[in-house]
């Protein structure tokens, strides 16, 4: 169950590689952002697939926040209001309480 955490890891460390892109970097496989959203995704799919909701939430802000980087910010607050939605017990810990402080910044 910790692959799903070990991959949000790698997509952060990815993400920090560049502190300048585009949208259309997330498309370029050469590209550090492109990377760390493709182990987000996995991150997610991972999550999901042995449901640990907190992963999932964890894995979503930090893809929320590249996605607001590069002016997807609606797409992001989707993403990371769904994951936060799951996460039914727990709100008040540290990890969910900045979790939905982040989703309040994109307007969630």
């Amino acid at each position: 169950w910790w692959d799903s955490a070990l991959l949000r890891m790698r997509a952060e460390l990815d993400a920090d590689e560049s502190t300048t892109g585009t949208s259309a970097d997330l498309d370029d496989p050469d590209h550090p952002w492109a990377r760390a959203a493709a182990s987000w995704c996995t991150s997610l799919e991972t999550a999901e697939r042995f449901g640990f909701p907190v992963h999932g939430a964890r894995a979503a802000s930090g893809y929320a926040r590249l996605l607001q980087r590069v002016g997807r910010a609606d797409e992001g607050r989707r993403l990371l209001a769904d994951w936060y939605g799951r996460c039914t017990e727990g709100r008040d810990t540290p990890t969910l309480t900045a979790i939905r402080v982040h989703l309040e910044t994109l307007g969630g």
